[in-house]
């Protein structure tokens, strides 16, 4: 026999399923639930050579220069990424058209 579950202890993205079968002599209650995580928006935090190759119109081994020219800049290493931020204020392209592009 199914337990009845307190409404404020289900999250609202679960969605709780009952599938009743009947057969000729007995009823079957199968009890599921389903997950549905809701999404986050993802926004990218680092810069790659491609994204300013579509920023730019410019090559992508352009795109490769820019970037250690920034971080030489920066005084960053070579492992270390570019943010939106740093790139923007290098560039002085602005940080939410740079963003359209990611």
């Amino acid at each position: 026999m199914a337990e009845k579950c307190h409404k404020s202890l289900i999250p609202n993205w679960i969605t709780y399923a009952f599938l009743v079968l009947l057969s000729k002599d007995e009823v079957f209650i199968k009890y599921g639930y389903s997950v549905t995580i809701p999404k986050m928006k993802v926004e990218r935090a680092c810069i790659y050579p491609k994204d300013i190759q579509r920023i730019t119109g410019r090559s992508e081994r352009y795109g490769r220069k820019l970037l250690n020219d920034i971080r030489a800049y920066l005084g960053k290493s070579s492992h270390q990424f570019i943010t939106v931020q740093e790139f923007s204020e290098y560039t002085g392209i602005e940080e939410s058209i740079v963003l359209e592009y990611l």
